[in-house]
């Protein structure tokens, strides 16, 4: 009967380190992250920032796209991002804090993070930024864009969390004009509840970034002016675009230019929106990916010192609190 015991124990070990269950810390710093959030948004009375005028898609139709919160003291912020790879998540540059005392937690495996089913549904996964690396430093607005690299990959699972390509094209002709998705999460809108963690979609004609005429924005940007009755907002930086229904990442979210600057106001009239090709990139991303994938051995010693340096790292960004001086999507 001991024997019995043992194999039972020894086998439930063996299936929470085959399905990628999160950790206790994981756990732990993932609820103080949404309660953070879910606090921060109520009381600053936020408008409707979502991804208006799309559509909710399904469990599994978009499982590359993943929810991502940023922390600081006195500040909590949410963007989107997707899954390159199990150790590489892309999203925007103005997604990472401002200071070397800020971490940020991301959640893939489900469309909604905004109840406390994120602690218990298996499928859900939690990881916590171990390090970004951003593509030009000190220059946020016009290469918006970086790579995290959390402290433990996610365990890639069909229909929960799967990775997805990047284009190829690194670049596009002058006269480029696609119907394109983009895949963000956001707060649903003002006084809805929940209010918070929600996937959505939408499809939009884009043009290359030149057209919208923003600073620093040529062939490396995508421009949509499809935005009288649907926009990307607040909580969709950094989320995956993809083109014609293929699932290959061609662009990320970046920013909106609003009219008469009702730029809180989801869901008002919008000029235009502006993203990152990050076709412009590719060669970038997969020098980073490279230079900085660790090997299997190095990875698993790492992962056992983790907790201390976490915790660590969280009661010192405690002490210094950063000056926030950007806010675009």
């Amino acid at each position: 009967m001991e024997l019995v015991h043992r194999v039972v124990v020894w086998s439930s070990v063996v299936v929470l380190i085959r399905c990628g269950l999160n950790t206790p810390e994981e756990l732990r710093v993932g609820r103080q992250a949404i309660e953070s959030w879910r606090s921060t948004k109520k009381d600053a009375a936020w408008p409707g920032d979502r991804l208006f005028g799309g559509f909710a898609p399904h469990v599994g139709t978009y499982p590359f796209a993943v929810f991502i919160i940023g922390m600081e003291p006195g500040r909590t912020w949410e963007c989107s991002g997707s899954v390159l790879a199990p150790q590489w998540i892309l999203t925007a540059a103005h997604c990472m804090g401002l200071s070397q005392y800020w971490y940020g937690v991301i959640f893939g495996g489900d469309i909604d993070f905004s109840t406390d089913r994120v602690f218990t549904k298996y499928n859900i996964q939690i990881r916590l930024v171990q390090q970004a690396y951003q593509y030009v430093v000190n220059d946020t607005y016009t290469n918006d864009i970086v790579l995290f690299k959390p402290f433990r990959g996610f365990t890639l699972e069909r229909g929960f969390v799967e990775t997805i390509p990047l284009t190829d094209q690194r670049t596009y002709p002058s006269n480029w004009k696609k119907t394109c998705t983009v895949v963000g999460f956001g707060l649903r809108g003002r006084n809805l509840h929940p209010p918070v963690g929600i996937q959505r979609a939408a499809s939009f004609l884009m043009e290359p970034g030149w057209k919208c005429g923003a600073r620093g924005i040529r062939d490396n940007g995508l421009c949509t002016f499809d935005v009288k009755t649907k926009s990307a907002c607040t909580g969709d930086s950094g989320g995956p675009i993809f083109c014609e229904g293929q699932f290959i990442q061609f662009g990320l979210v970046v920013g909106s230019l609003y009219e008469n600057c009702t730029h809180w106001y989801c869901g008002s009239p919008a000029v235009w929106n502006i993203h990152m090709f990050v076709g412009f990139y590719r060669d970038w991303i997969d020098y980073t990916m490279h230079r900085y994938s660790e090997p299997r051995s190095a990875s698993h010693r790492r992962r056992a010192s983790s907790l201390a340096t976490l915790l660590a790292g969280f009661l010192l960004a405690q002490l210094n609190p950063p000056i926030n001086t950007h806010t675009p999507l």
